[in-house]
Formats: C-alpha cells, sequence, structure tokens
C-alpha cells in the first residue's frame, strides 16, 4: 500500500501539481497546556502579572480556560488583585478585587518559520457577578502586562515538520525529483479557529500527469501467497517489537488507566493485521485503510489525553507522531 502511494506521488511529471490540505488541530486543551507551559508558570500554576514589590500593588491570574468565540478563542482567567498606597510598612486605601480576566486572540502564522502565534485582539474585565468593567487602574495593568505575556504565546511547530520531511524519503521509493519537491513544498498554509480550538492547514504539492491511471489500473490487491504470508510475519514480529517499545514509552508517562487503554490497542491491532493478513477469499479489498483507520479511532484519543498531562514540548511529541 505505501509503494501504491509513493508511486501515485513520484510517477507524476512535474507539468502540474495538486495542493493538498492535510489538516492538524490543536484543541482547547492542548492550547490550556500552552498557555500553563509559557504563562502560568508559577509552581501554583498562577501567574503575577503586575507587582511593585509594595505587597499593595499585583494583579495575579489562576486557572485558565479556553474557549471558541465566533473567529476567536476566548482565554478566560480567575483573577485578583490588590490597589494600595505604600506608606511605610502599611498600604492605605487598600482595594482588593476578585473576577476574571478574558483575552480574545486570533491564531496567526509567523511569515517565516512554522510558528502559530497569537495576535490580542480584545480584552474583559468582570466581577464576580459578571459585570464588565471598562475603566480603572486594574483594566490598566491588564492591557500593559497581561496582553503582551499572552501575544507572546507561541505552538512552535518546527520539530514536527522537520521530523515529517525526515520520514517521508523511507516511504518514497527511489528519493527522486518528485519526491524531493513534495517534501520541500511541505508549509503551513493556514490557522482557523473551530469551536473545537484551532486547525491548522498543513499544505504539500503532489504533482499529477496522465499516465497515473494506465501505470496503475484499479483493482484489489492481491492475496499473499503461502511463502509471501510467512516472509511478512517474519517481518511483522521486528515491527511488531518497535510498536510494543513505542507504546512502553507512551505508558511511561501516563496513568494507569490510559496504560490499559494503550495495551488494549495494541492487543486489537495485533488480532486485526493477522485476519487482514489471511482474507476470507481470493481478491478481497485491500485491507490496509480500514485497519488503519480502525486502529487509529481507538489510540488518537488515549494519546490526546495523555498529551493533555504534559508540559507543551513534550505534547509536541505526540502531535509529532500524529
Amino acid at each position: 500500500m505505501l509503494r501504491r502511494i509513493a508511486l501515485l506521488l513520484l510517477l507524476a511529471g512535474p507539468a502540474a501539481a495538486r495542493v493538498v490540505d492535510v489538516p492538524l488541530q490543536l484543541d482547547h486543551a492542548f492550547l490550556r497546556q500552552a498557555l500553563l507551559t509559557q504563562v502560568y508558570t508559577l509552581a501554583d500554576g498562577t501567574v503575577r502579572v503586575w507587582d511593585d514589590g509594595s505587597g499593595c500593588n499585583a494583579l495575579i491570574l489562576s486557572n485558565p480556560r479556553v474557549e471558541s468565540a465566533g473567529e476567536r478563542l476566548r482565554v478566560s482567567s480567575d483573577g485578583i488583585a490588590r490597589i494600595g498606597t505604600a506608606v511605610g510598612e502599611r498600604c492605605l486605601n487598600v482595594v482588593d478585587w476578585a473576577g476574571t480576566v478574558e483575552v480574545l486572540e486570533e491564531p496567526e502564522l509567523d511569515s517565516t518559520e512554522p510558528l502559530v502565534r497569537f495576535r490580542v485582539v480584545d480584552s474583559h474585565l468582570r466581577d464576580r457577578g459578571g459585570r464588565k468593567r471598562v475603566t480603572g487602574t486594574i483594566w490598566d495593568w491588564v492591557k500593559q502586562y497581561a496582553q503582551p505575556r499572552f501575544a507572546a504565546v507561541t505552538i512552535d511547530l518546527r520539530q514536527p515538520l522537520a521530523e515529517l520531511r525526515a520520514f517521508l524519503p523511507s516511504v518514497l521509493p527511489d528519493g527522486g525529483d518528485a519526491a524531493r519537491r513534495l517534501i520541500d513544498s511541505l508549509h503551513l498554509a493556514a490557522a482557523h479557529v473551530t469551536d473545537t480550538g484551532v486547525r491548522l492547514d498543513l499544505r504539500f504539492a503532489v504533482a499529477e500527469s496522465a499516465l497515473l491511471e494506465e501505470a496503475l489500473p484499479p483493482g484489489p490487491e492481491p492475496t499473499l501467497s503461502a511463502a509471501e504470508l510467512e516472509a511478512w510475519s517474519a517481518a511483522w514480529e521486528q515491527w511488531d517489537a518497535f510498536v510494543t517499545y513505542v507504546a512502553k514509552q507512551a505508558a511511561g508517562e501516563s496513568a494507569a488507566a490510559q496504560r490499559q487503554a494503550l495495551f488494549d490497542v495494541l492487543i486489537a491491532a495485533r488480532y486485526d493485521l493477522v485476519a487482514a493478513l489471511a482474507p476470507a477469499h481470493a481478491g478481497a479489498p485491500d485491507p490496509i485503510r480500514p485497519l488503519f483507520l480502525a486502529t487509529w479511532k481507538r489510540l488518537a484519543p488515549v494519546l490526546r489525553e495523555i498529551a493533555l498531562g504534559l508540559p507543551g514540548e513534550a505534547a509536541l511529541r505526540y502531535l509529532s507522531f500524529i
């Protein structure tokens, strides 16, 4: 199946190319984890947005929540603030405030690197009753100190794309010019807010040719002979050992329930693969696509759950794998 895909990519000439967009989803929980890693960096998961050191003036944010608001992201944080005048060791005219700070952002792609940035377009300050505050010292602190912190958050995809470019030659035979053009064309093309987070479009160009139809006539994959099945089984043992190792590595960063879910996926995939290698009748459809989809439906939620408990850089390892 991989050779068929690779041949589709390589047979085409340079005259025409089809642009392909692959969606890459950064869900709300993943974005929240990035905030905890880059903004809310104190040991208790808070950020002191402003503190003059006197003990009289400070703004502290905690417990970030991320959700979609139309074409923007809304980041809401619990906030507490103190405003006063330091006189000796005392604070005069003290005002204690507690409420919510909301920051509205739009995702943007860096013009030169595969980085996602977040442009702050608006912010709101609400008291415990939900009433909006539009003036005052705390509001000024939010604009002057809080907004730049949120605008500095980035999602760095340089490592995942580098790993993808390094991996592709292993499944594109001969490493010819067509394969190199495909790899060189890989880039992030767009960033959109969706109901579940931010969708990035990973774009690449696939050359097309009128030769494809003749070179790859439609039809089912041939059934493996007994000798081919034996040879494949020997190779599969090495693959199985590798997948087991990957599952164990992921399991080391997960809770007991997640480890059990990972090994359930592994065992199910083994049985599915054995069944796929011995089809019920000659000329049965190629089983690779449904096998992959069935396994991915089991695996993706587990990896997503594991990633949410990791710091941003470690979570991106799972994004790279996906």
